[in-house]
């Protein structure tokens, strides 16, 4: 047990952790929001890999996210993804 997190299972073997902790501290609210959590992602990806990633790499990280397709750069939520990146 940690305190202030909840592990709660999701699917057989899978599981989360849940912050239970409240608070009433202000939040920054983002207007453009798609944008910037595409590139959290991106980032953290790179970030992960060593701070340097090929295009590749990448693309193939969002296509196992199914952000993308081999077809297509185009995301209902995100629009033209290729040219965001």
């Amino acid at each position: 047990k940690v305190f202030g997190f909840e592990l709660v299972e999701i699917e057989s073997n899978r599981y989360i952790l849940v912050n239970n902790i409240e608070n009433d501290l202000p939040h920054l609210i983002f207007h453009n929001s798609s944008k910037q959590l595409l590139l959290y992602l991106v980032l953290v990806h790179i970030f992960m890999h060593g701070e340097a990633c090929q295009e590749d790499i990448l693309w193939n990280f969002l296509r196992n996210l199914n952000i993308i397709t081999n077809n297509s750069f185009q995301n209902e939520y995100f629009g033209d993804v290729k040219q965001l990146v």
